[in-house]
């Protein structure tokens, strides 16, 4: 994968502003966890880093995924023949993404003639060789031991320079002039940084089921299509939080941060796929050692048993989970998988996952096969957005802020504005980051009852619209849609007085 074109003058600009996306939060956060989890002395000796992948446009840095390093026990060396399948991977599915930069993990840094240590590398070593193989120009050390409180992003940012001739070395680092944004935080289903959000994301982390051994952020899944077999790398998040997993493909961007196709079969006879003695044939068989893959998810438990049986490789079903998945793969197949589009049914209805139907009754939708399209499932989707980010943001800012309101008794919607009345009161809030973030999130819980009382009333509208197509007069449907009306403004009514 070529370097952006950008990527190669780090020092074009002054200040430079670099935004992370949902999913390279996610990935971050989830290995600062891993390196305080693991932390001893044989560990730590280890390196822990990875390439960071974006796009770099003028003053902007873009950093929208991440993927590890593996290194060899030579110093400053590492698996350069992974590095490149991944990279080959990437460019397939991403072709305007490239290699910007990579990171590490560490409490300490120490400059000296050879550049940054960390261990028994330098970090120079390691950054000069990917400099070598992809023109990398960013370093970004992620510090686990940070302080939450004082500061909402464990990471600085080092660019590389060419020194003078004077006797120091022809290249090394220094502390970037740089801002750091979150790219739509409140979207990561995802809510579950901590670093971002501690309260009450981390509650849900610790309590959520542990996923073996596995270490890395993906699970890879074979998926069946309509003319063949997909390859999938699937979050971790969707299998911890599987209530949750529908609402991840109602909006293509979210389904991308999620999901990520590594490749595709097409596939004449299925029938010997699920063959126990000859399954699943030597295509398939084929088609799963390209991959290299300690556990495979599968689409049911009879593949389970004859990848198992035959080819020797661990299986993984989960009669919760993997129906959650199928349903959100299937909804968003033609973003995964382009070349199926032509196979897929132009049905406007679709059936409903056993979460979706069951959170589409929790808020009084009386549900129908007949009633359910691609703009419904999107506009609910976007209501439980709400509702989870709302909740999400409202426990960090109660964290934060309610030493400041000790003794109040204060709804809601009084607290959040009392949070963005004292923020708004301070200079220096326009400087600091965390403030900023913290203002601009309490703004948010501000206009989310509007925005969930009018998401409300298009569901309602629709319901009742669709309804009205089979009913035999019209006065019947007008009145439907009265009542539908008539219940909204009772929510809205409520939500005001709630706040």
């Amino acid at each position: 994968m070529p370097p952006h074109e950008d990527a190669l003058d780090a020092g074009a600009v002054d200040v430079l502003t670099f935004r992370l996306h949902p999913l390279a939060v996610l990935k971050l956060s989830h290995r600062i966890r891993e390196f305080v989890h693991l932390h001893d002395d044989q560990y730590q000796q280890a390196r822990m880093s990875g390439c960071v992948i974006g796009v770099r446009r003028g003053g902007t840095v873009d950093i929208s995924d991440t993927f590890d390093i593996l290194h060899d026990p030579d110093p400053g060396t590492f698996d350069r023949a992974l590095l490149e399948k991944d990279q080959e991977i990437y460019k397939k599915a991403f072709p305007d993404l490239s290699v910007l930069g990579w990171y590490s993990i560490g409490t300490n840094v120490h400059a000296t003639d050879t550049g940054i240590h960390h261990g028994d590398y330098t970090d120079m070593q390691i950054h000069q060789t990917l400099m070598d193989a992809n023109g990398t120009a960013f370093y970004l050390l992620l510090n686990p031991a940070i302080n939450f409180s004082h500061k909402d992003i464990p990471v600085t940012i080092y660019e590389r320079v060419l020194c003078n001739s004077d006797g120091s070395p022809p290249v090394s680092f220094v502390q970037g002039n740089y801002t750091v944004e979150i790219v739509g935080a409140e979207r990561i289903s995802l809510d579950h940084a901590d670093f971002l959000y501690p309260s009450p994301c981390v509650v849900f982390d610790v309590l959520a089921p542990p996923l073996g051994e596995k270490k890395n952020a993906f699970r890879t899944m074979l998926f069946e299509t309509p003319s063949g077999f997909a390859m999938f790398r699937v979050s971790d998040v969707l299998f911890r939080y599987p209530e949750d997993i529908w609402s991840s493909f109602t909006d293509p961007h979210t389904a991308h941060q999620v999901v990520r196709t590594i490749g595709f079969i097409e596939v004449g006879d299925k029938s010997v796929v699920w063959d126990n003695d000859i399954g699943p044939g030597e295509d398939i068989e084929h088609f799963i050692l390209k991959f290299p893959i300690k556990s495979l998810v599968v689409p049911d438990a009879q593949l389970k048993f004859i990848i198992e049986k035959n080819l020797n490789i661990s299986c993984w079903f989960n009669g919760r989970i993997v129906p959650e998945l199928i349903w959100g793969l299937n909804y968003a197949l033609d973003e995964f998988v382009p070349r199926e589009k032509g196979n897929l049914s132009n049905e406007r209805h679709f059936p409903l996952s056993k979460q979706l139907h069951e959170q589409l009754k929790a808020y009084g939708f009386s549900i129908s096969p007949q009633l359910i399209n691609r703009e419904f499932i999107t506009s609910f989707g976007y209501l439980n957005y709400l509702e989870r980010t709302s909740n999400c943001i409202s426990g960090d800012l109660h964290q934060k802020f309610d030493r400041f309101f000790c003794g109040l008794e204060m709804s809601e919607g009084e607290f959040v504005r009392g949070v963005a009345h004292r923020l708004h009161s301070m200079e220096e809030v326009a400087s600091t980051p965390g403030r900023r973030e913290a203002l601009s999130n309490a703004e948010f819980l501000l206009a989310v009852p509007k925005k969930k009382c009018n998401t409300i009333s298009r569901l309602k509208r629709m319901e009742a619209e669709d309804r009205g197509t089979g009913l035999g007069h019209p006065w019947v449907c007008a009145a439907a849609v009265a009542v539908g009306f008539g219940v909204m403004a009772g929510l809205c009514i409520a939500m005001k007085r709630a706040n």
